[in-house]
């Protein structure tokens, strides 16, 4: 399986072009342990992409395509997840702190050991997740 490997140095406005490159790549992304803090990723197809311990605090990932993305440990506060498609994704102790998940489809996605505090859970779809505290969401 082919994988884009992005790395962090260099100024914002290089990164922000090498990130929109990445995102036209056909292979599922490894972005794990990048820090995209503030990136404007909505409407992104990460889907399956390697998120691990990625920094997207205050990102913005309105209607973007994470589903099957492994997001395990990543730093999502105070993102911008709204209406974003998060099926099936790994999100085992990420901090969702204060990020907004309105409308948001978290079915089967594993939130186990998840910091979701004052994490906006308006309306998201949970059928099948599994919370944070271990119990299965039905």
């Amino acid at each position: 399986m082919l994988c884009w490997i992005a790395k962090s140095s260099g100024n914002a406005a290089d990164l922000a072009i090498r990130i929109e490159k990445l995102l036209n790549q056909p292979a599922p992304l490894w972005l794990r342990g990048l820090n995209l803090s503030g990136a404007d990723l909505s409407g992104a197809d990460l889907a399956r992409a390697d998120l691990a311990e990625a920094d997207l605090s205050w990102a913005d990932l309105a209607g973007a395509d994470l589903a099957g993305a492994d997001l395990t440990d990543a730093n999502l506060s105070d993102a911008n997840l709204d209406g974003v498609d998060l099926r099936d994704v790994d999100l085992s102790e990420a901090n969702l702190s204060g990020a907004d998940l309105f409308d948001t489809d978290l079915s089967g996605a594993t939130l186990s050991a998840a910091n979701l505090r004052e994490a906006d859970l308006t309306d998201p779809e949970l059928m099948g997740a599994t919370m944070p505290d271990g119990t299965q969401h039905e």
